[in-house]
C-alpha cells in the first residue's frame, strides 16, 4: 500500500471516530469520503476483514465481484484455522500464524500508539497455485484500536517478480560460468576509449565496475604481465582503434595469444603460462562500425603446453621415421651383404666340391667350409629374429636352475675355436663367487656372453689377448647374488663418440681393419636388451688402440638346494654320443619337404634305428593307427605341413584310445621357434621342440633322452 492510501485510511479512521462522538456533523462530507475510500479499496483489494478484538468476531466484506457487497460474519479464529488447514501451503503456515492469529492481533494492538500496519504474503492451493497478501492495519481511536485486514491476490506480481529474479539469476549464472572460462572480462567503450570490469551480480544486481581508461590500462597490463617478445603483437591487436576497424558483423571476434612473464626464465616453450585474449563485438554504430565490445582473457596454459608437446612429439616421430627409414635401408644393405657372403661361399664351395669328387681331401675341405658358412648364415638369421621378437615384446625369459661356472665353461668352449684361429690367448680367471648355483635363463645368458666374446675376437688383432673374470660382490638383498662378468681385450678399441652408440642396432665402427667381417651389428643390441630384461646392466670402457672392457652386472636369485635340474638336452650333452646306437628302435619322421626327409632319415638311420616317414600329419595319423600298439618308439613331427599340420596331428594322436598314444615321445622339428610356437606345441602334447636347421648333436641328445634315459 502506498503512502497516500495509508494516509487516506488513517484519516478515514479518524473521521469515523469523530462521527461516532459528535453525531451527524459533516454527514455529506463523510459520505463523499466513504465513496472515495471505497473506490481506493476496491481498486487494490478484493476482501476486507473488520475484527472486533474484544469479542473475536469479524465481518468479511467482498470488495470485488458482481457489484453487490457480500458480507459474512463469524468467529475470526474459526475462519483462520479453516484457511490454514484447507488452503495455505505448509511451508507458509508458520509465517501466516505469526501475523494473522487473534492472539497476535491483540498483542500488536496493545502496543500500537496511533497507527501501525504489517503485511503477510502466502501461497494457497485451489485449482491453481495463488499468492495472497493480507494487509493488517491497526488504528487507535482513544482507548480502542480498530483492526482492518485488507486482502488481495498478488499472483501476477509474484510471477513477474520470479521472472525478474530468474533473469537476474541467469545473468549471474552466465557471468559465473564465464568467470570459470575467462579469468577476467571487461566491457569496452571503443569510441570513448574506456572500459569497465564485468563483475558478478551482488544483491544490488551490479554488473559493471568502475570506468577506466582503456589504452592506459592495456598498456599497463602489457608492461606488467606480458612477455616482452609478445607485448608488441598484443598491443597492436588489442587497442580501441584497431578493434573499431577489425570487429565487424561478419567478423565479430578478434583474438590474440601471449605468454606471461615468469619470475624464472625458461628456455622450453612449454614452460610459460599462456593466455588467450578475446574481443567480442557487442554494439555497432549507424554505419556498422564497432562501438562497444566485450574483452575476455582465458588461461590456456594446459592446452597450449599439450599442443606444444604434441607438435614436438610429431616432430620427434617424423625424425624417428626418417631415421627408421634410413636404418631400414642400412639394415637391408647390411643383410644383403651379410647373407650373400655366406651364400656365395656355400654355392662356390659346392661347385668346387663337385669338380673334385675324385679328391676326398679337397671335397672334405669344401664341405667343412660349407658347414661353417651355413652356421654363420644361421647366426645372422637368429639375430634378426631375436631383434624382431624384442621389438614385438615377445622375447621372454625362461628361468631355470643353473650353474654359473657351467654356463661360462660352455661359452668358453664355443668361442675358443674362433680365438685359436686368430692365435689369440683366451685367459679365463678362476671364478670369485661363493654362490655358483642360481636361477636364470641359460640360453639367454650364454647368448649375452657369447655375443660379447665374439665381438672381442672380431675386433682384436691376431695374437691378441682376451680375458674373462666373474666376481660375486656383497649385497644386502637376501636370497640374491650380485655378480660382475668382465670381458676385456687388447684389440683396436673405440672412439669415445662411438661408445655412445655401441648398443644401437646395426652399429659398426668405420674401420678398414674389420669392415670385411661378417656381422649384422645386432649382437650387442640384443645382449643389452636381454641384460635389461634380467634386471641388470651392461657397460663399456674403451680407448682406441688399447682395447675394450665390457662389464655385465646381474642380480641373480640364488638356489637354496643346489641340486641341478636336468633337461633332456643337458643330460644328453653330458653323455658321450660319439658311438651312440639306437638299433632296435623304430622312428617315424613326419616332414613334407623331401630333402629334409632324406637328411633326417640319413642322420637317424646312421644310428641303427629303423626310419619310416610320412609327408603330412594326416598320413602320420593313419600310419600310427594302422600299426600295432608300441610299433613306433618316437615321432619327429614337422609343424607347417599341408592337409594336416603337426599340432593337429599330435592332438589327434594324443586323444586316441590306445595306451601308447599317451606315452609315445613326439618331438617337434620346425623353423617356427618363437616361444608361442613352443608353448602351443606343449599344449597339444608335444614333448620337446627342435629348431631347423637341424643340429645333429641336439637331435642325438634328444633321441638318447627319450629312447634311453626317460624309460630307465
Amino acid at each position: 500500500m502506498n503512502v497516500r492510501d495509508q494516509q487516506n485510511i488513517k484519516e478515514k479512521a479518524g473521521t469515523y471516530s469523530r462521527r461516532d462522538a459528535g453525531g451527524g456533523m459533516g454527514l455529506e462530507t463523510d459520505i463523499r469520503e466513504d465513496a472515495r475510500m471505497a473506490a481506493i479499496l476496491k481498486s487494490r483489494y478484493t476482501m476486507l476483514n473488520v475484527v472486533d478484538l474484544d469479542t473475536g468476531q469479524c465481518e468479511r466484506v467482498q470488495l470485488k465481484g458482481s457489484g453487490k457487497q457480500n458480507v459474512q460474519s463469524g468467529d475470526y479464529m474459526t475462519h483462520i484455522e479453516r484457511v490454514l488447514s484447507e488452503y495455505i501451503c505448509p511451508t507458509d503456515q508458520d509465517a501466516f500464524r505469526r501475523v494473522m492469529t487473534l492472539e497476535h492481533l491483540r498483542s500488536q494492538a496493545a502496543r500500537t500508539e496511533e497507527y501501525y500496519e504489517e503485511t503477510c504474503q502466502y501461497r494457497i492451493h485451489t485449482d491453481r497455485l495463488q499468492w495472497l497478501e493480507q494487509h493488517v492495519i491497526y488504528s487507535r481511536q482513544e482507548e480502542r484500536v480498530l483492526v482492518n485486514i485488507l486482502g488481495r491476490d498478488i499472483t501476477r506480481e509474484k510471477e513477474q517478480e520470479m521472472r525478474q529474479l530468474k533473469e537476474l539469476k541467469e545473468r549471474a549464472d552466465v557471468i559465473s560460468g564465464l568467470s570459470r572460462l575467462f579469468f577476467v572480462a571487461y566491457y569496452m567503450d571503443l569510441e570513448r576509449d574506456t572500459f569497465r570490469r564485468v563483475i558478478g551480480l551482488d544483491e544490488a544486481g551490479e554488473v559493471l565496475g568502475k570506468e577506466e581508461g582503456c589504452t592506459e590500462g592495456l598498456a599497463r597490463h602489457a608492461e606488467n604481465v606480458i612477455l616482452q617478445d609478445d607485448r608488441e603483437t598484443y598491443l597492436k591487436v588489442m587497442n580501441c582503434r584497431n578493434l573499431m576497424q577489425s570487429l565487424q558483423k561478419d567478423r565479430p571476434v578478434v583474438t590474440v595469444e601471449y605468454r606471461k612473464k615468469q619470475k624464472k626464465q625458461f628456455n622450453e616453450p612449454d614452460a610459460y603460462g599462456w593466455v588467450r585474449a578475446t574481443a567480442v563485438l557487442v554494439q555497432t554504430g549507424e554505419k556498422g562500425e564497432a562501438k562497444t565490445a566485450l574483452y575476455m582473457a582465458q588461461d590456456i596454459t594446459l592446452g597450449k603446453q599439450k599442443e606444444i608437446r604434441e607438435h614436438r612429439a610429431l616432430q620427434v616421430a617424423y625424425e624417428a621415421a626418417i631415421r627408421a627409414n634410413a636404418s631400414k635401408n642400412e639394415f637391408l644393405s647390411h643383410m644383403s651383404h651379410n647373407i650373400r657372403t655366406p651364400m656365395n661361399e656355400i654355392i662356390g664351395m659346392a661347385t668346387v666340391a663337385g669338380a673334385h669328387l675324385d679328391s676326398p681331401e679337397r671335397t672334405f675341405e669344401c664341405l667343412d667350409s660349407i658347414l661353417g658358412s651355413g652356421r654363420n648364415l644361421l647366426s645372422l638369421l637368429n639375430e634378426v629374429l631375436d631383434m624382431s621378437r624384442i621389438e614385438a615384446g615377445r622375447f621372454v625369459l625362461d628361468e631355470k636352475r643353473i650353474s654359473l661356472s657351467g654356463i661360462m665353461q660352455e661359452v668358453i668352449h664355443d668361442i675358443r675355436p674362433e680365438a685359436e684361429e686368430k692365435r689369440q690367448e683366451l685367459r679365463v680367471y678362476p671364478m670369485q663367487a661363493v654362490n655358483d648355483a642360481v636361477y636364470a635363463d641359460p640360453a639367454k645368458l650364454r647368448q649375452v656372453f657369447y655375443s660379447i666374446l665374439k665381438n672381442a675376437v672380431m675386433y682384436t688383432q691376431e695374437g691378441g689377448l682376451l680375458e674373462v673374470s666373474v666376481t660375486e660382490k656383497e649385497t644386502k638383498e637376501y636370497g640374491y647374488g650380485y655378480y660382475d662378468f668382465v670381458f676385456a681385450d687388447n684389440g683396436i678399441g673405440m672412439e669415445e663418440e662411438f661408445q655412445k652408440h655401441i648398443f644401437e642396432p646395426f652399429c659398426r665402427a668405420e674401420d678398414s681393419r674389420v669392415s670385411q667381417l661378417l656381422s649384422t651389428g645386432l649382437g650387442l643390441t640384443i645382449a643389452q636388451n636381454i641384460v635389461y630384461m634380467m634386471g641388470g646392466d651392461i657397460s663399456v670402457t674403451s680407448k682406441p688402440g688399447e682395447g675394450s672392457q665390457f662389464t655385465v652386472t646381474l642380480y641373480l636369485r640364488q638356489q637354496r638346494n643346489t641340486q641341478k635340474a636336468e633337461s633332456p638336452s643337458d643330460a644328453a650333452e653330458e653323455s658321450s654320443l660319439a658311438n651312440v646306437s639306437f638299433e632296435g628302435y623304430r622312428i617315424l619322421v613326419v616332414e613334407d619337404n623331401e630333402i629334409n626327409r632324406e637328411i633326417a632319415a640319413e642322420i637317424i638311420g646312421s644310428t641303427g634305428a629303423v626310419v619310416e616317414s610320412a609327408v603330412n600329419g594326416r598320413e602320420a595319423l593313419e600310419l600310427f593307427l594302422d600299426k600295432g600298439e608300441g610299433y613306433y618308439n618316437l615321432i619327429f613331427m614337422d609343424i607347417q605341413m599341408p592337409v594336416m599340420n603337426g599340432y593337429d596331428a599330435t592332438y589327434a594322436i594324443r586323444h586316441l584310445k590306445r595306451r601308447d598314444a599317451k606315452t609315445i615321445p613326439i618331438v617337434a622339428i620346425s623353423a617356427n621357434s618363437f616361444p608361442e610356437d613352443i608353448s602351443e606345441g606343449k599344449d597339444v602334447g608335444m614333448n620337446e621342440h627342435l629348431s631347423k636347421p637341424l643340429d645333429v648333436s641336439r637331435m642325438m641328445a634328444s633321441m638318447d633322452y627319450w629312447l634311453n634315459k626317460s624309460s630307465s
